[in-house]
């Protein structure tokens, strides 16, 4: 058997007591539980390397160390899991031989170890409160945290549980946390906030979080942020290199744009809410990329349809124009913005637009392909002269309802083809 291999649990005592399950009114001495631990005394030039060769079966709770210091110094004491360890025998026989030749153990003692909230993880607490088989409720499984903000989208059936969630969540994530807030409104398409309610702690929303190599100041009741989207954050940021330009249509405070800058790309950042308006430029001020960052508070098409042709006249011979819209409940419906815009620029630059969408269509990738065909006017172009679209999958926002990113090339050549099979239709009719 190898050293390091997990038996099966042979025991079940390391558990909540039962009294959680029932819990309907917050008592932060209702997870408090008397618990007998077996441990080991070893030398104290022994105990690094008797740790590492048992550490699959070595107690590991929230807030409690598994080495300690034994009553008869300078020995040490290595707490062992006793779902796993009730005896000497129940270590392999290579264990109780490592053991017996170079510790001169055979045998295990045990301790009493007084259990609060603190030494349980959090979803452990969260499916103990939570989660009733009977009644088909399943367990709250997820939440994010935002600086000291823990955000939770808590189900009808959770919500007679809220104040006890909250004081879970508050008091055993983390020492930072001091608000957690359920949203209880769906999110404002048109300024991305939403209405929430404070399930426990302060009444204070202005976080700073730290991602993509910058730092992000915001009055979260107020902005977007979503800690879920970082990693597609990342993925667009690494695609720009110097000398590409960066068409941000629906900044927020600054996930895409700062990072960017911070790169030395030039970037034209917008966002039509006031407070991320605020918050973008301020972000940028404190990431010092003030030279490279440039925003606007603008409705989105008119951000498209006014500085699209300058950035796109400015473009020198190198690089390319990167176009982000991350508005998943509308931001397909701007697209027919680019038909305008190409309308006043003479070249044939081709930019590069990276559009998210939500689908909750059997066929996910046609739905937001064919959607972006009609907000584009192409529907009804050959198909030779359609832009070649990818479709990428972001996240399961809900079920059977999921997040993309749409990327393909578009210039002004694209919307000529129909352009003239229109005006030969008017002309005919």
């Amino acid at each position: 058997m190898n050293l390091f291999s997990l038996p099966s649990p042979k025991y079940s005592l390391v558990k909540l007591p039962s009294r959680v399950y029932g819990l309907t009114k917050w008592d932060p001495n209702a997870f408090n539980v008397s618990l007998q631990v077996p441990y080991i005394t070893l030398q104290p030039q022994m105990i690094s390397a008797v740790a590492k060769v048992l550490k699959r079966y070595t107690l590991k709770l929230p807030h409690i160390c598994c080495i300690r210091p034994a009553t008869d110094p300078p020995k040490r004491e290595l707490l062992l899991h006793p779902d796993y360890i009730q005896t000497f025998d129940d270590f392999d026989a290579n264990h109780q031989e490592m053991l017996r030749k170079n510790c001169q153990i055979d045998s295990v003692q045990s301790c009493n170890l007084e259990l609060t909230l603190k030494n349980w993880r959090p979803l452990d607490l969260l499916k103990a409160v939570t989660e009733d088989v009977d009644k088909n409720i399943p367990c709250l499984s997820s939440y994010s945290v935002i600086g000291h903000i823990i955000h939770v989208n808590l189900k009808q059936h959770h919500l007679p549980k809220k104040e006890i969630i909250g004081h879970i969540l508050l008091n055993s994530v983390s020492p930072q946390i001091r608000t957690v807030i359920n949203k209880n409104t769906g999110i404002d398409n048109k300024f991305r906030n939403f209405q929430h309610e404070i399930l426990a702690g302060e009444d204070d929303f202005m976080v700073t979080v730290k991602e993509s190599g910058c730092q992000f100041q915001m009055d979260f009741s107020q902005v977007y942020w979503n800690p879920r989207l970082s990693t597609e954050h990342e993925r667009i940021i690494d695609k720009l290199h110097k000398g590409d330009t960066l068409f941000d249509c629906f900044a927020g405070v600054g996930p895409f744009a700062v990072p960017t800058g911070k790169k030395g790309i030039q970037v034209w950042a917008n966002d039509l809410n006031p407070e991320s308006y605020k918050w973008l430029v301020n972000n940028v001020k404190l990431n010092k990329v003030a030279e490279r960052v440039q925003c606007f508070n603008m409705d989105g098409r008119d951000f498209i349809r006014q500085k699209l042709p300058k950035v796109i006249a400015n473009k020198g011979p190198e690089g390319k124009i990167y176009v982000t819209m991350n508005l998943p409940a509308l931001a397909i419906e701007f697209l027919d913005a680019f038909r305008e815009a190409f309308e006043s620029i003479q070249s044939n630059e081709t930019i590069y637009i990276e559009v998210y969408s939500f689908s909750e269509a059997t066929d996910q990738e046609k739905d937001v392909m064919s959607r972006c065909l009609v907000a584009l006017g192409l529907e009804d172009a050959q198909d030779e002269l359609k832009p070649p679209m990818k479709t990428s999958f972001v996240r399961n926002v809900a079920p059977k309802k999921d997040m993309f990113r749409i990327s393909f090339p578009l210039s002004k050549s694209c919307f000529e083809s129909t352009s003239a099979k229109r005006l030969k239709t008017c002309q005919e009719s």
